[in-house]
């Protein structure tokens, strides 16, 4: 219950402060000087409260906490954005991994060139020989996919740490409020 009202005075309308103890006195108005009678207890509950100092500094607190709740707000849904994109983004990068038997390539690489004739073998050679080289790159996809899959994995692991730094800033502004009050 607040302490003080405002009360209207009877002859000017001017409103001035009274207190629940004042319930059912005479009061002189401030500004008039005429006479004016303070309203029972339950009809002066009825009047507009005055905003003690008190009041004022819980409201002061309230706003700040308002800020504060808006960054909790943004903080959490860049954790939960962040952290839900790296979860999914670690799982898909999960799925372009390809387990790759180098015994079995090699075998079946070896099988291929046993059944060239010796012509076929050196122009297959040629093939794969430029400029004194091994030729052309050429990367099978299995081995560009899973050099993607590292660099997807390793931008998750980015995506939910950050996530991560976003909750432990949110929970920090918690605390804060919490202290604070």
């Amino acid at each position: 219950m607040p302490s003080k009202y405002l009360l209207p005075c009877d002859h000017c309308s001017h409103p001035f402060e009274v207190i629940p103890k004042q319930a059912g006195q005479k009061l002189t108005c401030p500004e008039c000087g005429g006479i004016s009678e303070a309203p029972m207890l339950r009809k002066m509950r009825l009047l507009e409260p005055v905003e003690d100092e008190t009041v004022k500094k819980t409201s002061k607190t309230v706003g700040k906490s308002g800020s504060f709740n808006i960054f909790f707000s943004i903080g959490l849904f860049a954790a939960v954005l962040l952290g839900g994109s790296g979860y999914w983004l670690y799982g898909y990068a999960g799925m372009m991994v390809t387990e790759i038997d180098r015994e079995l390539s090699t075998e079946q690489h070896n099988e291929f060139v046993d059944q060239l004739e010796p012509s076929q073998v050196v122009t297959y050679y040629n093939e794969l020989r430029i400029d004194n080289g091994l030729g052309e790159w050429y990367e099978p996809n299995y081995v560009r996919y899973n050099k993607q899959s590292v660099i997807l994995t390793n931008t998750s692991y980015v995506l939910m740490g950050l996530g991560g730094i976003f909750l432990a800033c949110s929970l920090s502004i918690v605390a804060l409020i919490a202290f604070k009050r």
